[in-house]
């Protein structure tokens, strides 16, 4: 949540186009997503990572505040590089933040 590349209404609707799935425990609800437990091995799954200190999200389809940006950071964080991880070795979405999950991270 947060990313100034992305929108996240921009990613939201790909993944409900696409018929994705969120991965249990969500980040918070995404309309029109499904929540499903891990690990999930069939379709595709949007994953949100929520950070402490990011300025809150635009409600229409521009950019988060680049100040704040997002991008990067589920790149660099441990528990983002496990679910990728996990998703190359064994073709898996797995939900990698523990039972809070991908929220308030640092």
């Amino acid at each position: 949540l947060g990313d100034a590349q992305v929108p996240t209404l921009a990613a939201q609707l790909l993944a409900r186009s696409l018929g994705c799935s969120t991965v249990q425990e969500e980040t918070r609800s995404v309309f029109g997503l499904t929540e499903r437990p891990p690990p999930i091995t069939e379709g595709s799954s949007l994953v949100e990572f929520s950070y402490r200190g990011v300025h809150p999200e635009p409600l229409d389809n521009t950019p988060s505040d680049m100040e704040t940006n997002t991008h990067e950071k589920p790149r660099r964080d441990a528990s983002g590089q496990a679910q990728v991880a996990a998703f190359f070795e064994f073709g898996e979405v797995r939900q990698t933040c523990g039972n809070q999950a991908c929220r308030n991270l640092d």
